[in-house]
């Protein structure tokens, strides 16, 4: 039946309505609101810190990665849960024969060369850039004069530039889009940015608002002992 859930212990079973359901959630946040709010907290911080802290270790293309981190309460029976996901999805092809990770299922020994399209949540997999990360960033005007006249006198542009083309639209000789090869100012450690700011930068927020969980555990079980 839509909008309920089953609990089952040993043999004996029961159906709880949508209904009867928000009614538990209400009374939940009711008796433990203190709690509620405080799971909240840590979850909401969460979320804000990812988002604000996201681009400052990857390069925007699109901003869905960044801005799809977002957060959910979860109240089930007694058990207050926060969640915070990304809902940032793309197509991409997998061979047939790998799981979501990209890994070989069991019994297959390759990589397929076929292929399917597959919808993922991708900003789970966005890595920071290695150590060793290079970038190309625009050249000002003045150093991209300096370099039509060294490429007017070589054929060739110095060492680490990049031109897109080197024919312009009105098929002259000349580098079109020059690009100077740096390293990449946000280069890390390559490893997973939600690893980093989710898995493990919640414990740093937990750690800031313990006390404060902790109090409204201790005034919940007040309301209980009273009740």
């Amino acid at each position: 039946m839509p909008g309920t859930r089953r609990y089952v212990k040993e043999r004996a079973s029961v159906e709880i309505s949508g209904d009867l359901d928000a009614a538990i959630q209400r009374l939940v946040r009711d008796v433990a609101g203190d709690v509620v709010d405080a799971v909240e907290s840590i979850v909401s911080t969460t979320a804000e810190e990812t988002r604000d802290k996201w681009y400052t270790l990857v390069s925007k293309r699109s901003g869905r990665s960044g801005e799809g981190t977002d957060y959910r309460l979860e109240i089930k029976g007694d058990v207050i849960r926060g969640v915070v996901f990304n809902d940032a999805k793309q197509f991409a092809k997998r061979s047939t024969n790998v799981d979501f990770q990209g890994n070989l299922l069991p019994g297959e020994t390759k990589k397929s060369d076929t292929q399917r399209a597959t919808e993922e949540y991708y900003a789970y997999f966005v890595h920071t850039p290695s150590p060793l990360s290079l970038s190309v960033r625009a050249v000002p005007l003045a150093e991209y004069r300096e370099l039509m006249r060294y490429f007017r006198r070589t054929g060739a542009l110095p060492p680490n530039y990049v031109a897109r083309a080197y024919r312009d639209r009105l098929g002259r000789r000349r580098p079109v889009g020059v690009g100077k090869i740096v390293n990449n100012p946000k280069a890390g450690d390559g490893k997973r940015v939600w690893q980093t700011l989710v898995v493990q930068g919640h414990k740093a927020i937990v750690k800031d608002q313990a006390l404060a969980l902790d109090r409204a555990l201790t005034a919940t079980g007040k309301k209980l002992a009273k009740g």
